[in-house]
């Protein structure tokens, strides 16, 4: 269910029973038919986990909705294969209707035993594969108390495989949070495509191996009513490999701008990420004082030293002048600004920002840690309004920063699984401006205004260092300015932003792999860039 080669779909409940019912009334595709695809697609799955079926016993728990008749079809092929399988209902099969109610008959025609739920009682001597298919993607919160037993009864059944249909019953499909209580597995299968609570970081433990099934879905549907969200999944080849006789001025500009005293190396790791994720020319812009930190050490960074102790004076004065000469003359459709690593917390960074936006002419511009400090939501006095920025600008806060920037009625945004509020935060701060906003932390969330709502699933440990976030800068900046989606309808810095936010996840992993008891550097983690690139690289002919 994808025609684009960054994103996957991702419905929620809602969008994929419009799916279904697009499906049925414009492409001929009946429930009942849909409903087979899935039993047979999720046949293959188990296969592919647990080998041959043959003799194999299980026993399939089936909820009263479509989730249930998935079961019965599922169990009907198992049953066709030689399995040893029974169905408990938790409704007396006769009250089943529609396309479940046609799969309990041809389960039972082929010989699959199929009774009531009595209680725990049934699960005393539960055999070794469990199928957990009592609650799908259609049910609402909270798991009724009568259920919650039967829920508490799968998760003791030490050493069972449990196989979850559409979602680990009680998991919410949203949020990835149990409700109260979910079903844990160690195989949940999706159809058509994954589901928002599925891919979440902290739904892990709930949902095991978790795979997508195709069910036939014609694929334009996504095209027709695409959904909200979207999740990050680029292909192979997305990245295209430079040709051999491309030089550095057609690789991208990255104009880095920031540094303090002892606070240096921020703006130093964002160079580091920049020119490791490809950037032809990357420049710092700092105060003079800082240069003594670094520059000997790394000769392939350019350096363009202002004149002044710190901003406070950088900004008031006619030091100020040479830094926007050098923003102005730099080429919009090729370079790229990064504006905050190290800046510091006194005011001359609002009088920088507000130069800078000032400008005529720049290139697209990544504002990201004391850059943001003096960003507001709603105008407020010696603050810089979020709506001077435009729809290739950026910015991208963890969620202290987010608070600040949307004011005193802002989400908390103090659980870093508290998705609904984090959905709510990015909802304000598109509303408030034109530009990509992205929201650090688990399952980064990056939009824009009328765009939909892309997630990098995922987190890593070792994401949670300081300096991170300056390489994340350095790195989508270089993926900016590499202009690698001039041509995109949602823009270049919005793809450049999902793709960056992937890439830094990956290359967090990919440290840890180096160091798994934890430990690594923001420095490791820019230089695994290169290795996350190759993964996006053109397959061999």
């Amino acid at each position: 269910m994808r025609l684009d080669p960054l994103f996957t779909a991702l419905p929620g409940p809602a969008e994929t029973a419009r799916w279904d019912r697009l499906a049925s009334a414009d492409y001929a595709m009946p429930p009942v038919l849909l409903m087979e695809n899935a039993g047979a697609a999720a046949f293959r799955a188990l296969e592919e986990a647990l080998g041959p079926v043959a003799g194999l016993k299980a026993l399939a728990l089936a909820g009263g909705g479509n989730n249930g008749g998935d079961a019965f079809a599922l169990a009907r092929y198992l049953h066709n294969a030689g399995g040893c399988v029974r169905v408990l209902t938790l409704k007396k099969p006769e009250l089943y209707q529609g396309p479940a109610a046609e799969h309990l008959r041809m389960a039972r025609a082929a010989g699959v035993a199929i009774a009531p739920w009595r209680g725990p009682e049934d699960l005393a001597d539960a055999p070794p594969l469990i199928i957990d298919a009592l609650l799908g993607t259609g049910w609402s919160p909270p798991v009724r108390r009568e259920l919650l037993e039967l829920i508490e009864g799968i998760n003791s059944r030490a050493g069972a495989f449990v196989y979850s249909l559409d979602l680990p019953s009680g998991l919410d499909a949203l949020s990835g949070r149990p409700a109260p209580a979910a079903v844990r597995a160690r195989l949940t299968v999706s159809f058509a495509a994954p589901k928002p609570g599925l891919i979440l970081p902290w739904a892990s433990e709930y949902v095991g191996r978790a795979l997508t099934l195709p069910i036939g879905l014609p694929t334009d549907i996504t095209q027709r009513l695409p959904p909200a969200r979207r999740l990050i999944t680029p292909l192979p080849g997305l990245i295209p490999k430079a040709p051999r006789h491309v030089h550095k001025g057609q690789k991208g500009q990255a104009l880095i701008i920031g540094g303090s005293a002892g606070l240096s190396g921020a703006p130093l790791l964002s160079a580091l990420a920049a020119l490791r994720a490809g950037a032809g020319l990357v420049t710092l812009a700092v105060p003079r004082p800082c240069l003594r930190d670094f520059y000997r050490d790394y000769p392939e960074i350019m350096a363009l030293p202002l004149e002044g102790e710190d901003w406070e004076e950088i900004s008031r004065g006619p030091a100020l002048r040479p830094l926007l000469e050098r923003v102005s003359a730099l080429p919009s459709s090729s370079s790229a600004l990064v504006l905050g690593p190290g800046l510091g917390p006194g005011r001359g960074g609002a009088e920088l920002l507000r130069a800078v936006l000032a400008l005529k002419t720049r290139p697209p511009l990544l504002l990201d840690a004391d850059g943001l400090r003096h960003c507001r939501a709603v105008p407020e006095p010696h603050a810089v309004s979020l709506d001077m920025l435009g729809p290739e600008d950026l910015i991208t806060p963890h969620p202290g920063e987010m608070r600040r920037i949307l004011g005193a009625d802002s989400p908390p945004l103090r659980d870093p699984c508290a998705q609904e509020e984090r959905e709510l935060a990015m909802t304000l701060a598109c509303a408030a401006t034109s530009a990509v906003v992205l929201l650090k932390g688990p399952a980064t969330l990056i939009s824009r205004r009328k765009e939909a709502l892309c997630l990098a699933a995922g987190a890593e440990s070792n994401l949670a260092a300081a300096g991170s976030g300056d390489v994340l800068s350095g790195l989508i900046a270089a993926l900016m300015a590499r202009r690698l989606f001039p041509l995109s309808p949602d823009g270049n810095t919005l793809r450049a932003a999902c793709l960056g936010a992937w890439l830094h996840l990956r290359a967090g992993r990919i440290s840890a792999g180096r160091f798994p008891a934890g430990g690594a550097l923001a420095s490791e983690l820019a230089e695994a860039i290169p290795s996350a690139l190759a993964e996006l690289a053109p397959e061999p002919c």
